[in-house]
């Protein structure tokens, strides 16, 4: 898969968020609404601040940074899926948010001027960037001197979701990156790459909790994995279905099912 052309890799990530975008985050609550005003949290942001959120989505960081910012600042959201962009638009104007700019945009091209953002923030999508250094570079130069660069990606569950890994690990490609980012190291490294200093990490969690092994199975299509259940034919999807509910069966307790996630944070700064 890394190995295919980056461009054909973009057009099938952004066809993947079209077709999710209208269940994406919907079922059991949306946690990315949660964590992503965690991630912004992290950020020092100052009121006329111009911020720069790539892979926006359908906001959840988006809103929070344009609330910081205030009517005197910009946010630019930018996503590589139109439906995405179309999602976090509605979002925007819902909330009242006049501050807001969202654009289809691919994050290792942003058609931005140097140095024109007082911060850049990515949650939960290094692991779609083919390239992610290209990905770095570019936040690099958007960011003006001073400025801040907030990621956030997913850190590994708990082992009792292990079985999930084994399952998937001869069925499904997890990443279209050539790179894999569930640890801070990794995270720092990427920062490194970005040409900033001073990084702090952490984690925050959030538990998911499910009624039953079919809304556990609806939910699985209602993020990210949904795009490597989409790598399956149907032959294979169904065994992988039967698989797993099997598994979610035995961990059904009498209030449902739950799960808790575990999001990595970090942020680091470029000098003056």
């Amino acid at each position: 898969m890394n190995e295919r052309d980056p461009g054909a890799l973009k057009s099938l990530i952004a066809g993947f968020f079209d077709r999710a975008a209208p269940t994406y985050d919907g079922v059991a609550g949306s946690y990315f609404s949660i964590l992503g005003p965690r991630l912004v949290d992290r950020i020092e942001l100052r009121e006329g601040a111009t911020i720069v959120d790539v892979a926006c989505g359908k906001g959840a960081t988006l809103i929070p940074c344009a609330e910081r910012a205030g009517t005197e600042g910009t946010v630019l959201g930018v996503d590589v899926s139109f439906e995405m962009v179309r999602s976090a638009r509605a979002h925007a104007r819902k909330r009242g948010l006049s501050n807001v700019v969202v654009a289809v945009m691919d994050g290792e091209r942003l058609a931005l001027r140097k140095a024109c953002a007082d911060a850049v923030v990515c949650g939960f999508s290094l692991h779609f960037f083919p390239n992610p250094l290209e990905a770095a570079a570019e936040f690099a130069r958007v960011l003006s001197p001073g400025g801040t660069i907030a990621l956030s990606e997913w850190g590994a569950t708990d082992d009792r979701w292990a079985w999930e890994d084994e399952l998937v690990g001869s069925l499904l490609v997890k990443s279209v990156s050539s790179g894999s980012f569930d640890n801070h190291e990794a995270l720092e490294g990427f920062l490194e790459s970005a040409e900033v200093t001073d990084i702090e990490k952490g984690t925050e969690s959030v538990t998911v909790h499910l009624a039953d092994e079919d809304e556990w199975w609806t939910w699985k299509w209602s993020y990210s994995f949904r795009y490597m259940l989409e790598q399956l034919d149907a032959d294979a999807r169904d065994r992988f279905q039967a698989d797993a509910l099997e598994h979610v069966r035995t961990m059904r307790r009498a209030d449902g099912i739950a799960i808790t996630l575990h999001a990595l944070m970090a942020v680091g700064r470029k000098s003056r």
